[in-house]
């Protein structure tokens, strides 16, 4: 990444609803995973979706935290 700076990030906020129903699908889909792959497939999914999160999150709080004066 070229030029990269923070304040050309964007911030999207995450939809709370969807992530609710998200996670009631994962459930039901770790307790009928018929293998390991495919267990470890929706581990897999699971993570890459806590990562946007957790960056949405991260960039939501750096810049409330920013100016402090």
């Amino acid at each position: 990444m070229e030029d990269y700076k923070f304040s050309t990030l964007e911030y999207k906020r995450p939809d709370l609803e969807a992530r609710k129903t998200k996670l009631t699908q994962w459930k039901a889909a770790v307790e009928q995973a018929e293998s390991y792959d495919a267990l470890r497939a929706l581990l897999f999914e699971m993570d890459r979706a806590a990562c946007e999160m957790f960056t949405q999150y991260a960039i939501a709080h750096i810049r409330h935290t920013l100016d402090t004066r």
